[in-house]
């Protein structure tokens, strides 16, 4: 077991926490999803999952603070997501070989985030952030 968990145990979390909408549910109780996710933007696929996930999120976990961490996004792409989802925070950095957080804004949401949320790829793309957020 690599420390992560399955999608079918993901969506059963989901489903049995504070993340399932509800009127009486604050965004503090809901908790902070940090989205890492946008891996290509000259890929327009990518620019649609990034923008199908943040519209699954508002649907299914409406009171959840949402952080976007994109790998590459360019002003296009965070002007359609600020105008769409105008509650998405959108933070920026890189991971050291120390294994933390090189900017302090992105340590800030490091810090605030519940639950670190791989976008779709190919694979595991941000494997070494993934583990870098779970350790630190």
């Amino acid at each position: 077991m690599n420390g992560f968990i399955q999608r079918r145990t993901f969506l059963q979390f989901i489903a049995a926490s504070g993340f399932s909408g509800g009127a009486a549910r604050s965004a503090e109780a809901a908790g902070t999803i940090l989205l890492r996710s946008g891996w290509q933007r000259i890929n327009i696929g990518d620019v649609a999952h990034t923008l199908g996930m943040l519209a699954l999120l508002r649907r299914y976990a409406p009171d959840a603070r949402v952080i976007f961490w994109p790998a590459d996004a360019g002003e296009d792409e965070t002007a359609m997501i600020a105008a769409d989802f105008p509650d998405v925070e959108i933070v920026y950095g890189s991971v050291g070989g120390d294994g933390k957080p090189a900017s302090n804004e992105l340590s800030r949401a490091w810090e605030r985030a519940d639950l670190f949320l791989h976008g779709s790829g190919p694979g595991v793309i941000a494997q070494r952030q993934m583990t870098a957020w779970r350790d630190g």
